[in-house]
């Protein structure tokens, strides 16, 4: 009977504290801050210290700053109640958060009526109800990205009159911030928390009769409408069979004030917050459905922490999950963003460059996404892919701050691979273009040489990059390079450097297989530039050294030519003979066929050359020496 006169004497009290009068550690459901309070009482998804240290302490583990706050909350009939939390994020070890709690209620005046005890009518006497709450949360990085689980244990006491007691107890959190687009970009700013309190029950005893907290669970979700705020609903099931559902809003119209609105079962609540750097002070009040309004103030204290850094300076990968949980809309968490995605890999980085590209494709983050693209199919060698994602970010503005010598290398080799010269060339210049000096580059020049030489029949560029290529490394096996040099001479008509480059060839490789091809066009540079005496040594060695080599026919042509030239129409006539005769199918039988009729025209033979134009327009009808056989024809038979 005394009991239940004291519960209802301190009934104001109580019902302050919880949202059922008289529930044991009720005044642990009441929040911890004037934000949180403003907002409906939500306290499990609000990613803030004070939240992190008295609702669910699993948000310390992905918590970005230290964070000191204190809340003062006028209640009613002359309760008070105070919380002051301490939070520091989450280190390799996890992160720590301190809460203490204190209900005060004073002005109950004594009756007489129970106890001598209490038989001194007209004094006051008042109850105090105090928890201290020390826990910590770890980030999951390595399982879930966005994932924290926590725990926490209390000390609880209550005293009144000359009563005191103490009690024991622990709690349990996790959290899950849905920082990847895993259905759909538009959860991606979803976050999930759950929590079980009094899981260990704390048991008070005071007089003859123990009172045990009830145990509880929690499930909140919040959903941030990023730059605008945040929208969030919780849910709370108690082992004495009571419920609750808080639901509230926060807003920030501008970058320093915010505004907030909530509810629950039993009241209406609004707030407003106001930031200047790290200082932050937050008014919050509520109407409740029973008693007169009541008025909340919080001052909190926060500070970014410092991340830990890896001995190469990068961010460790801890640090770098959190940035990314945190910020991941943040376009500043590029190089962070990439680090984690190489860490992490497979199919939480393809969701989290997925995302990147498609709500931020013109940053720096989203260029590390699509090299990151292009390596994963390189590596496979999915060559299509490969240089469909690096030439993505060979066209993207932020492409130098990302790539490497070896990025673009690939993107050549890719190209190649998919026989895109033009897309090849283009990512070999830019490694040669580098100013490093690796192996890439070193590749680079003589694989550009090649497919400007081989694929495009781009002269001029081979030229420039072989004779890049030649004094640059000087050391490397440069018979391609002198050898295209000199094709690709002949094929600009400079006559003088083609001698030159393909005499460096032959008394270099004097063994190489390409040896006749070299004096066929040394033979020819020299017939070109009038000297006919010089050349007829070169390709004389080409007919009698190498008469099955595909230029062998060409080696007699230029004879002919190169006697034709001395005067000598007589073995020049032999020359085109010998081709028409040896080589009938050859690519430049059709010329010595001509070039017979000619010099035997110019030797006098009017009808044997008569007869060798007339067989040459007979065989090659098409050829576009056609006209000229016409004319000849014609002048021989006036």
């Amino acid at each position: 009977m005394r009991r239940h006169l004291l519960i209802l004497l301190l009934a104001p009290c109580v019902a302050a504290a919880g949202w059922n009068g008289g529930i044991p550690g009720g005044y642990l459901r009441f929040g911890a801050s004037a934000r949180s309070l403003s907002m409906g009482g939500l306290d499990l998804v609000l990613g803030h210290g004070e939240a992190a240290a008295y609702g669910n302490p699993a948000q310390v583990g992905l918590l970005a700053e230290q964070e000191l706050s204190f809340t003062h909350v006028s209640l009613y009939e002359g309760a008070s109640y105070t919380v002051a939390t301490a939070a520091l994020p989450g280190q390799s070890w996890g992160g720590l958060a301190l809460a203490v709690v204190s209900l005060g209620c004073d002005g109950f005046e004594r009756r007489g009526e129970l106890d001598n005890r209490y038989s001194v009518k007209g004094e006051e006497f008042g109850t105090t109800h105090t928890a201290i709450m020390a826990g910590g949360g770890q980030d999951l990085t390595r399982f879930a990205l966005g994932s924290s689980i926590g725990g926490r244990v209390k000390l609880v006491a209550q005293s009144m009159l000359d009563q005191r007691a103490f009690g024991f107890g622990a709690d349990l959190g996790f959290e899950h911030r849905m920082v990847l687009p895993y259905l759909h970009r538009w959860i991606a700013p979803l976050t999930l928390s759950w929590s079980a309190s009094n899981v260990l029950q704390p048991r008070l005893r005071m007089e003859e009769e123990t009172e045990r907290f009830a145990r509880r669970m929690d499930v909140g979700a919040s959903y941030d409408v990023s730059p605008y705020g945040t929208l969030g609903l919780q849910a709370r099931l108690s082992g004495d069979g009571s419920r609750r559902l808080a639901l509230g809003v926060e807003t920030w119209p501008r970058e320093e004030l915010a505004v907030r609105l909530g509810g629950n079962d039993t009241e209406l609540t609004a707030g407003v917050g106001l930031r200047w750097k790290a200082l932050g002070i937050d008014y919050g009040i509520a109407w409740h459905e029973e008693f007169s309004s009541s008025h909340r103030l919080s001052l909190v204290i926060a500070r970014p922490r410092s991340p830990g850094v890896s001995p190469d300076g990068t961010m460790a990968r801890g640090d770098a999950s959190r940035w990314v949980v945190q910020h991941y809309r943040d376009t500043e968490a590029a190089h962070l963003a990439h680090r984690l995605a190489r860490l992490s890999g497979g199919g939480r980085a393809a969701r989290l460059y997925h995302y990147v590209i498609g709500e931020h494709p013109a940053t720096v983050w989203a260029a590390h996404g699509w090299r990151w693209f292009g390596d994963r199919a390189y590596d496979r060698d999915d060559w299509g892919d490969a240089e469909r994602d690096f030439t993505k970010l060979l066209h993207h503005a932020h492409r130098d701050e990302v790539a490497e010598p070896a990025t673009w290398f690939r993107l050549g080799d890719a190209a190649e691979h998919q026989e895109h010269w033009r897309s090849a060339v283009d990512g070999y210049e830019l490694v040669m273009s580098a100013s490093d000096q690796s192996s890439w580059k070193e590749e680079s020049f003589f694989r550009a040489g090649a497919v400007y030489f081989l694929h495009l029949t781009d002269y001029p560029a081979a030229v420039r990059v072989y004779e890049q290529a030649v004094g640059r490394y000087p050391a490397r096996d440069l018979s391609d390079a002198y050898f295209r040099l000199g094709r690709s001479y002949a094929g600009l008509e400079r006559w003088q450097t083609c001698v030159e480059r393909m005499d460096t060839f032959l008394g270099k490789y004097p063994g190489d297989s390409r040896v006749p091809q070299a004096l066929f066009w040394s033979g020819r540079a020299l017939y070109e530039l009038g000297l006919p005496e010089d050349a007829l040594p070169r390709l004389e060695r080409v007919v009698e050294g190498y008469p099955r080599d595909d230029v062998a026919d060409d080696a007699i042509l230029f004879k002919g030519h190169c006697r034709r030239l001395t005067g000598d129409l007589e073995q020049a006539r032999i020359e085109y003979a010998r081709v028409v005769k040896d080589f009938p199918s050859g690519d430049v039988t059709p010329l010595a066929q001509l070039s017979l009729g000619v010099v035997l025209q110019e030797a006098g033979s009017r009808e044997l050359a008569a007869r060798e134009f007339q067989r040459f327009i007979a065989n090659y009808p098409t050829h576009p020496g056609r006209r000229e056989a016409e004319d000849r024809l014609s002048a021989v038979n006036r």
